[in-house]
């Protein structure tokens, strides 16, 4: 198992946490979590992803998985 830490942000211009608009998005949510790998932990970004309020684009880095190559991934918008 790895670790695995995922991010969810929302889209340019909505940020219903700090409300600064304009070319700004929001860190919605941050939670860190073990994946056995990359195609688990994108199954558990794009969950934690559908469960966010405002979520728009989403993320996801395992810093110790061996390859880097697919450790790490952008993923979903809208």
């Amino acid at each position: 198992m790895y670790k695995t830490i995922i991010t969810v942000l929302s889209v340019q211009g909505n940020t219903p946490l700090t409300n600064r608009g304009g070319s700004y998005c929001d860190l919605l949510a941050k939670v860190e979590i073990e994946c056995k790998d990359p195609t688990e932990a994108l199954a558990k970004t794009l969950e934690i992803k559908k469960q966010t309020p405002h979520a728009y684009q989403c993320h996801f880095i395992m810093p110790d998985y061996p390859n880097q190559n697919t450790r790490s991934q952008f993923c979903h918008y809208g």
